[in-house]
């Protein structure tokens, strides 16, 4: 019984913490006059979303503290892609922790948007598969159970697969010297900052998916790899996993270098296979650090 209730399971990362109540803290216009209340929850909401800085200064009113929200630059890109970009972020590095709630309200009022401007970003996230909505309940961070990471890894193992086999039979001999290029730029990238090897990773799949002449499984894997962010960063976490990858991959890419499609098929599904087997061990930690 204690298994069944946590088998839908909320992976627990490492999150900065917020003062006073976390995410479930008043709308503005309650906040009254606390001045430090609200210092310590601005920082909180500020590491939370990434923002680079949500209070440059409190200030008395008559009535409710207001706060200078920090606005989202809208001279780069656009507005609303940014902030779909803030609000992944938070939660794909652990910011925003699975099963936790978002409050349409404080969001609109912390990133200084529109409601339906907000709407759309958590919409466009839950097709990621990053965001849940429930009846009566608004949206959250999606929850993750272990038999869904299994399908996910599985579904990823074929399509990684059929892009490794047609890199090799299709790219050209310059896009196999990139490849060659981004493995060493993997070996040499610092095994202790999981962020910049899922970088120097993610630049080594962009060769493989540009040059093996399949759009959409380019486009299927690369929302598929925005979901799965949070378990790739857990495989590399685990004891030992990062030099594992590097010598699979490494065995991937001098299987395409002598052109052996079936063999390096073959080695990336093997690859695919061992990081699912290390995440599911180490949700089944989580699970039985839960029950403890």
């Amino acid at each position: 019984m204690a298994f069944d209730a946590v088998r839908i399971f909320a992976i627990r990362f490492s999150c900065v913490a917020i003062e006073d109540g976390g995410v479930g803290y008043p709308p503005f216009r309650h906040i009254g006059r606390s001045s430090s209340w609200f210092d310590s929850y601005g920082r909180g909401l500020r590491n939370i979303l990434g923002l680079p800085r949500l209070c440059s200064r409190m200030r008395r009113l008559r009535g409710p503290i207001v706060a200078d929200v920090a606005r989202v630059s809208r001279e780069s890109a656009s507005l609303r892609q940014q902030v779909v970009n803030h609000v992944r972020d938070a939660i794909l590095d652990g910011r925003l922790k699975p099963g936790q709630k978002l409050v349409e309200r404080e969001l609109c009022g912390l990133l200084d948007i529109s409601r339906t401007l907000l709407r759309e970003v958590l919409q466009q996230l839950q097709a990621e598969g990053l965001i849940t909505s429930v009846l009566h309940r608004g949206p959250s961070v999606a929850l993750i159970c272990a038999e869904e990471v299994a399908e996910l890894y599985e579904v990823r193992e074929v399509l990684e697969a059929l892009a490794v086999r047609s890199f090799a039979e299709k790219a050209t001999d310059t896009q196999i010297v990139n490849l060659r290029l981004q493995m060493t730029l993997l070996h040499e990238t610092d095994a202790n900052n999981p962020r910049d090897l899922l970088i120097a990773k993610s630049g080594f799949y962009a060769v493989i998916l540009e040059g093996c002449g399949n759009r959409i499984v380019g486009q299927v894997l690369t929302q598929l790899t925005n979901r799965m962010m949070l378990f790739r960063r857990m495989s590399l976490g685990a004891p030992g996993r990062i030099r594992e990858m590097l010598d699979e991959l490494e065995a991937v890419v001098r299987a395409i270098e002598k052109r052996e499609a079936d063999r390096a098929a073959e080695l990336c599904a093997l690859h695919v296979a061992n990081a699912a087997a290390t995440v599911l061990r180490e949700i089944e930690k989580e699970i039985q650090d839960a029950v403890a």
